[in-house]
């Protein structure tokens, strides 16, 4: 098979007139294309079996998907998984802050009909390497004692910490897709100042991960 890319010259109200610029041409950045492998059960037990890979997206699709080993989705990377019957992520998967990793169950991803759908072990897990030993599991919390003004802004605000010790936390901030944007590992002061000004106005996620409790704070910040 063939993937043709052509610059195609339309009829009608909208056709090319004597005002319209020639040559004309048309960028590509980039190309996606995808391999069907045979849709079975996927049973991954070491991570070296489906290697992420930063430049193609990457994509896990079975009957069944287990994984069961020590398989981290790094950030910059991205891993979609679809299965037909169930999903089932063991201890050993992780996401760091900065990734993209989507999970679903599609039942008519093999052709087949309908059996039954469940997952399995599903939990809201965010592992970061770069800032914490342990990983964290199902602990999101909105902490009242901790303040963000003003919000929404044009791209500076402050987050004080209040009567919460400062020290405890480092700060993430990533977009609404999950990019990490900035973060700060060691604060030097109950409030701290942020400058977002250089992003597009639009919904970010300030993580403030308590490294005494292991637990994650999360804000909604709006740029307008």
């Amino acid at each position: 098979m063939a993937i043709i890319l052509n610059l195609a010259i339309q009829s009608g109200s909208n056709s090319p007139d004597n005002s319209t610029p020639f040559p004309s041409q048309m960028e590509v950045d980039w190309v996606r294309y995808y391999q069907r492998n045979p849709c079975q059960d996927v049973n991954i037990t070491d991570a070296s079996q489906y290697p992420l890979d930063n430049q193609v997206f990457n994509v896990i699709v079975g009957e069944d998907v287990n994984i069961n080993c020590d398989y981290t989705i790094q950030s910059g990377q991205q891993l979609d998984i679809v299965a037909k019957n169930s999903i089932t992520l063991e201890s050993g998967f992780s996401a760091e802050l900065g990734s993209k990793f989507k999970a679903r169950i599609e039942p008519t991803i093999c052709g087949s009909a309908l059996k039954s759908a469940n997952i399995d072990n599903n939990q809201d897990t965010i592992v970061s390497k770069k800032n914490f030993e342990t990983q964290i599991t199902d602990k999101t919390v909105l902490n009242e004692d901790i303040k963000i003004f003003p919000n929404p802004n044009e791209g500076s605000f402050i987050i004080d910490f209040g009567s919460e010790d400062y020290k405890n936390f480092n700060i993430v901030i990533t977009d609404i897709d999950g990019k990490l944007i900035n973060s700060i590992k060691e604060l030097n002061s109950s409030t701290v100042s942020i400058n977002l000004s250089g992003n597009a106005k639009g919904v970010y996620v300030l993580y403030l991960l308590n490294n005494q409790d292991k637990s994650i704070t999360t804000h909604k910040i709006i740029l307008q």
